[in-house]
Order: structure tokens, then C-alpha cells, then sequence
């Protein structure tokens, strides 16, 4: 996405900002829905950088209470724990001295196993012909019950 487009998207409101990344890499994986590059993702964070005091969550959870005005600051959240965040997006934030805070899954870090919707679209995209289990926690589903749940899938491409 280039800078134009960025920044027509970001609301023109005195709101605070939460910007959020699932992967960044140079190398989409089959299991990748969408992934921004380390090069536009470098200029993504210079372009706020410029703009915007970045923030933890937690820093802006502080400001928020204190009803401090909130209209110049954001923050960076990464999701689902992909190891690009450790080898790729925290290195970046560091060299930059920027905070963000990282959403992990705990199966889901290191990526030893994806999030059901990432097991979805590896299958699609590898064209497979044959039953797979996808497992979840229906608890995130809005089952307070924490159950498991299993989905047994057949796609034919």
C-alpha cells in the first residue's frame, strides 16, 4: 500500500490509533492471508513515526484514564504470535525505539500450529484432496465453556 492510500484510510477524527499487523515478510507462506513487506513495512512505521507518538496499549490505557487527550498518539499490535514478529518486527520497532505489543495464541507462537483459519487457507492453497482436522478453542468463539472443538473438512479444487 503505498503512503497516499495510508493515509486517506487513517480517520481524520481526534481519535486514538490502533494499527495492527498480522505478518511481515518478504516471503508469503500458503497460510498467509495477507502480509505486509519489510520494506513497506519500514516506511509504514517512519510514516507514523512522523505523525504520531507510538505507544503501548498499556501507556495509552494509562492516558485514557487520566483523560489525557489522545488525538496524537497510536499504537502498533501485531497478531496470532508468527515468528516474523520476533525475527522481523521486533528488531525494527528496537532499532527505531518504538513499543508495540505483540497478541500471541499460545499454540500458535513460533508457528508450531495455526489458528484455524490459517489452516483453512493453507489447505486451499495447496489444493488438498483429502479430510483434515482443523481443532479450536470454542472458547474464543464465545463458548465460556472452553471447549474443544474439532471440524473434520474435505475440499475438492
Amino acid at each position: 500500500m503505498n503512503i497516499y492510500k495510508l493515509n486517506r484510510l487513517l480517520p481524520r477524527r481526534d481519535n486514538f490509533r490502533i494499527i495492527y499487523y498480522h505478518t511481515v515478510s518478504n516471503n508469503k507462506k500458503p497460510y498467509h492471508f495477507n502480509h505486509v513487506r519489510v520494506e513497506n513495512f519500514k516506511k509504514q512505521i517512519d510514516y507514523f513515526s512522523d505523525r504520531y507518538n507510538i505507544i503501548s496499549l498499556n501507556e495509552a490505557l494509562k492516558k485514557d484514564r487520566n483523560g489525557e487527550n489522545m488525538k496524537d498518539y497510536l499504537s502498533l499490535t501485531t497478531d496470532d504470535g508468527f515468528v516474523e514478529n520476533y525475527d522481523i518486527v521486533s528488531p525494527i520497532l528496537s532499532e527505531r525505539n518504538l513499543d508495540a505489543t505483540f497478541l500471541l495464541i499460545e499454540d500458535t507462537i513460533d508457528n508450531k500450529t495455526l489458528v484455524w483459519r490459517n489452516q483453512l487457507l493453507y489447505v486451499v492453497n495447496n489444493n488438498y484432496h483429502r479430510p483434515i482436522d482443523l481443532k479450536y478453542n470454542t472458547k474464543f468463539m464465545g463458548d465460556n465453556q472452553g471447549k474443544k472443538a474439532n471440524i473434520k473438512l474435505l475440499l475438492w479444487t
